[in-house]
């Protein structure tokens, strides 16, 4: 019995996801990660086969004037294109960002995911080395 009303629960929770649109942040060639995220850029992805939130992020150190050095562009998209993106490019995450140019693709695919952008990967890089030089610390004392 216990395994029907799970099925049937499982079942349930599968059809009402999928009458649900994925929600991103849909910003073109923004130069400042946090003006696009605000509700005023937040859509529904307009047709139900979008199922990832793509973010693109464009680094040039040379490129004039100062503020227009990066460029963001977040969007909706099918997770073959963004995943095709990323191998034609580099995910962010693995992507080098201490260099003077950069360019970058992140996949993500839960509402509201794709918040981040080059300042949210940069944090994130130098923490995980930041914990990795702790732990290293601590077997090294022993």
């Amino acid at each position: 019995m216990a395994m029907k009303t799970l099925s049937l629960w499982l079942l349930v929770v599968c059809l009402v996801k999928t009458g649900v649109s994925l929600k991103c942040y849909s910003c073109e060639q923004t130069h400042d990660n946090r003006l696009c995220n605000t509700d005023k850029w937040l859509v529904d992805c307009p047709q139900a086969e979008m199922d990832t939130c793509m973010t693109t992020i464009d680094y040039d150190k040379s490129r004039e004037p100062w503020h227009q050095k990066m460029k963001i562009e977040k969007t909706c998209s099918v997770k073959s294109a963004c995943e095709l993106e990323q191998e034609s490019g580099l995910p962010c995450w693995r992507a080098d960002m201490t260099g003077d140019q950069y360019a970058c693709v992140d996949c993500c695919f839960e509402d509201k995911c794709n918040i981040g952008g080059a300042a949210a990967v940069v944090p994130l890089t130098s923490l995980l080395w930041g914990l990795v030089a702790a732990v290293l610390g601590l077997v090294n004392m022993k």
